[in-house]
């Protein structure tokens, strides 16, 4: 028995003889996180099993390095590590409570571009303020405590001690190892997508500490920089090529790009609830064009949007990067390019904010691609989209306006203001067979369908007695615990039939005003002969160009849903050909 006690205790060794600095890397990787995650309006329940999962990488990234300072013996290699980790923390405190974010690769890459003087009258504005103040508490606090644990000698003297911190370690650290495999993972990776892919498939439980999110931020930066000058270089190439405007009248091109939208919780799609009125009122009107076979390239944001705003060509293998975006053109052509976007990094910093933020809002790009944008965002997207003020550019003879929304992502009850006009559908009339808390999430997201509708009605209203045509479309569909127990998007290796049917077909419509049916009546009968096409959203570029009357080399007549020469790529064939096969099993 008691050599079973000492095999028991063989693997708390390392721990038993550095107990201070193994507690330190754990406080120091993992506190700036846990401020972070309890602030988020995500319920109780959630946030525990959240943190539970999350602080097992940084236990057995403290483990490891407990070992390795236990094994070398080296005094100047656990201060270097020790002097590390307290300095993160302090950095991602600072951040936190000066910029309500947290390490990024949006943050790094501010930094790599911030020059001496700036880095100086930075320091000057924001080194005595309160969330300074309370930066440095909390890591001077955590200093002195660690050494005067160090100079007391704590240790595990009793044998419940040693059996307690056993148990806690094996039971915290099997999914702390997996963790750190996907820590592991991470450097091998050489491309954005693969990253991208990497934080959907649980990445993110690994990156919730401050060292792995180092390792993550730094690598997404190193990756993505080549990318996005390649991205930039493209655009402002371009911005040098001819382009024409071929519309002689007035003309508003809208494009709104909604968010983690299912078009199978839309009524004009055919959903038993009503909620898209504005767009089924449209439609009767015959002013509103539905097309009924739009899927998106990518289930996640970041690259959706990306092909969307380049002209490339996914089906032809061109990338994002190797292609100018589209206000460019449209702006060298002419037109006033107004970009709306209540996604536009602010505060909060994620990866999407870097991603998709870096290339919409590098400080070249700007200038050769707005003339407008916006600088506040909104938590909600009514007031959002009020704030747009047609002033700037009513006195343009062609305008182009971008509006990205928030639309249903995420958690849908945030999306819409907690009030009873807004929360008109209730858990007694979801029909499906899920639990009663799945149901409020089912009628929460179709609440939040019903603002959207509300949102896109207010645009229209902005623009009704103009020349006007408005696309609208999602980035990506969602599941709603449509078929399975799950709700959000997966990222599976291979997606199956019906995981494609709801997290990548998206919705896809056309308002003209009345004045752009009576001015184009031949766009109007072409419009209404595409709605039957497959279309995918990275070719958006093709199709605005001809509505936009763009004359440009960029433009290709085979991706335009509107031109006789249309035609769909390889990867939307194969998606039809897989939903097809759905709906006959179904």
């Amino acid at each position: 028995m008691k050599k079973i006690a000492e095999y028991l205790e063989w693997p708390i060794v390392p721990i038993k003889a550095e107990l201070p600095f193994f507690l330190a890397v754990i406080f120091c990787s993992y506190l700036p996180h846990f401020i972070n995650e309890i602030e988020s309006p995500q319920p109780l329940f959630w946030e525990l099993r959240w943190m539970a999962i999350c602080v097992a990488n940084p236990v057995a990234i403290s483990y490891l390095l407990t070992c390795v300072v236990w094994i070398s013996k080296s005094k100047l290699l656990k201060t270097i590590l020790l002097a590390m980790v307290f300095f993160l923390m302090f950095v991602n405190l600072f951040l936190l409570f000066n910029f309500y974010t947290l390490l990024s690769p949006w943050i790094l890459l501010l930094i790599v571009e911030t020059n001496a003087n700036e880095s100086s009258e930075f320091l000057s504005q924001y080194a005595f303020t309160a969330g300074t103040f309370i930066s440095l508490s909390f890591t001077l606090l955590l200093i002195v405590s660690y050494v005067q644990f160090e100079k007391n000698k704590v240790t595990l003297k009793r044998k419940w001690q040693r059996t307690v911190l056993f148990l806690c370690l094996m039971g915290v650290l099997p999914v702390g190892t997996y963790m750190l495999y996907k820590t592991i993972q991470l450097p091998l990776l050489d491309t954005q997508l693969a990253i991208e892919e990497w934080y959907e498939q649980r990445g993110s439980y690994a990156n919730n500490n401050t060292i792995t999110n180092i390792i993550y931020s730094s690598h997404y930066l190193n990756v993505s920089g080549a990318d996005n000058q390649k991205a930039i270089q493209s655009s402002l190439k371009a911005a040098n090529q001819s382009a024409q405007c071929l519309e002689q009248d007035s003309l508003n091109v809208v494009l709104v790009i909604g968010e983690s939208f299912s078009k199978h919780h839309a009524s004009v799609y055919g959903y038993r609830l009503n909620t898209t009125p504005t767009l089924c009122n449209e439609q009767k009107k015959g002013n509103l064009f539905v097309f009924h076979d739009a899927v998106a390239p990518y289930n996640m944001t970041t690259f959706s949007v990306k092909n969307m705003f380049s002209v490339n060509c996914l089906s032809k293998g061109e990338p994002w990067y190797s292609k100018p975006m589209f206000p460019v053109i449209f702006k060298k052509s002419g037109y006033h390019v107004t970009i709306w976007d209540n996604q536009k990094p602010s505060e909060n910093v994620n990866s999407y904010d870097y991603s998709v933020g870096s290339y919409l809002y590098a400080p070249q790009i700007v200038p050769v691609a707005y003339n407008e944008t916006n600088s506040k965002t909104s938590q909600y997207d009514l007031p959002f989209v009020q704030s747009l003020k047609l002033t700037n550019h009513q006195q343009a003879k062609h305008n182009l306006v971008i509006i990205h929304l928030m639309g249903q992502h995420s958690d849908a009850a945030q999306r819409f203001p907690n009030q009873n006009k807004y929360n008109v559908f209730k858990v007694a009339d979801i029909s499906a067979n899920v639990t009663e808390a799945q149901k409020q999430s089912i009628a929460d997201y179709d609440n939040a369908t019903l603002y959207n509708d509300l949102v896109i009605q207010t645009v229209m209203n902005m623009y009704k007695t103009k020349s006007t045509v408005l696309l609208y479309l999602s980035d990506h569909g969602e599941e709603v615990y449509d078929y399975r127990n799950h709700l959000g998007r997966t990222h599976e290796r291979k997606n199956t039939p019906l995981s494609l049917k709801y997290q990548y077909q998206i919705p896809f419509v056309v308002w003209c005003s009345d004045k752009y049916i009576e001015k184009h009546p031949d766009k109007a009968i072409s419009l209404r002969q595409a709605t039957e096409k497959p279309f995918l959203s990275s070719d958006i570029s093709h199709m605005l160009f001809s509505l936009g009357a763009i004359k440009t080399p960029f433009y290709m007549p085979d991706k335009d849903i509107l031109n006789e020469q249309y035609q769909c790529g390889k990867r939307m064939v194969q998606q039809k050909t897989d939903y097809d096969r759905t709906i006959r099993e179904e």
